[in-house]
């Protein structure tokens, strides 16, 4: 087969990593993949991930403009230069351009909730990354999907080794944009202080990885806490960075109110940290629901910080290895990139 990845920028973000990913796997198990970029907006960090046996395509198209040569191009290489037989596309928006093209075989991935539905009439098959997102289309539409997990490369992140924390403090993360309408940060922040002001738990600090809108908000929130002793933003990060860097945090916090997958969630299952999310999200999934972490009433912020309070609790008693281990072996058969990408090569035809 033939397939190239379509997406509008390649930004630091779960959904451009993933589709890197995938491109990668399938040329391996023998197919020739290819990427188009549409948009001018590039990641280095996630461009030089991409081998030179993967041909890539940056069409350079400034955001919102008009200009057609971007798509002239495209065209160029849907007809000529690449000439898939199947364009797996990752933005919903570019159905009805590639159906004027008559491009073969546009199948897309639907990356999140809440997707309009007109632009996957488009499509020639619909794929979700996970059973909140399928229910979510069909809820609303007469469409069907099929659920394909998000994957990662589980072997290629650092675990954390099994330690007894009696003392110092417990370290928490976030990797996520900082996006608070989205992945819940400001629920966190009002977490960390109902757990440091009124419970007394000070032993603990919250670093927040990523970069995004809501940055300015989050300061401004973390210093009316005064949480600035407690919290650390350290800015975007390199897929490298998280892949070593997970493993020396003791637990992992994703309490976004909606969320399609939650692509950090599975990888610090992968670090073997304790893992804490909000219910009813894709993100959910990734914990079967709370058999492999701990879960919180979604938008409740004391839920979260009870359910932070237990989460050390379990730590400080060297309570939480069984949870971990468990959440491991999950994550290496269900979330694996090698079945992902294996898996769309199957439901392409």
């Amino acid at each position: 087969m033939r397939i190239l990845h379509l997406t509008f920028s390649l930004e630091n973000a779960g959904k451009e990593n993933l589709m890197v990913d995938i491109a990668v796997e399938q040329q391996k198990l023998g197919h020739a993949t290819a990427i188009a970029v549409i948009n001018s907006n590039i990641e280095a960090s996630i461009l030089n991930r991409i081998p030179h046996s993967v041909p890539t395509y940056l069409l350079n198209r400034g955001r919102r403009s008009k200009n057609p040569l971007a798509f002239i191009k495209l065209f160029d290489i849907l007809h000529r230069r690449f000439k898939p037989n199947v364009v797996h596309v990752h933005d919903a928006h570019l159905g009805p351009m590639l159906k004027k093209m008559h491009a073969p075989r546009p199948v897309l991935t639907i990356h999140d909730n809440g997707y309009p539905i007109n632009p996957l009439r488009e499509f020639d098959k619909l794929f979700a990354i996970s059973d909140s997102v399928k229910i979510d289309v069909e809820s609303r539409s007469n469409l069907t999907c099929k659920t394909i997990y998000n994957g990662i490369n589980v072997d290629a992140i650092k675990r954390a080794e099994r330690r007894a924390l009696t003392d110092g403090p417990v370290k928490l993360i976030q990797v996520s944009r900082l996006d608070h309408h989205k992945k819940g940060q400001d629920l966190l922040l009002l977490a960390m202080h109902d757990l440091i002001a009124e419970r007394g738990l000070k032993n603990i600090h919250l670093t927040l990885v990523g970069s995004g809108d809501s940055y300015e908000y989050l300061c401004s929130m973390m210093q009316s806490l005064a949480l600035e002793n407690h919290v650390s933003f350290i800015g975007n990060k390199p897929r490298a960075w998280v892949y070593d860097n997970l493993c020396r945090y003791d637990l992992y916090v994703q309490p976004s109110r909606y969320e399609g997958f939650g692509l950090t969630l599975a990888e610090a299952l992968a670090a073997r940290i304790l893992s804490i999310t909000s219910s009813n999200t894709g993100s959910a999934e990734i914990l079967d629901k709370g058999q492999y972490g701990l879960m919180f009433i979604n938008g409740n912020y004391r839920d979260l910080a009870n359910t932070i309070q237990h989460a050390v609790e379990l730590i400080r008693n060297n309570q939480s290895d069984s949870i971990t281990d468990a959440a491991w072996n999950y994550c290496r058969e269900n979330f694996s990139i090698s079945e992902t990408a294996l898996s769309y090569l199957n439901s392409y035809l």
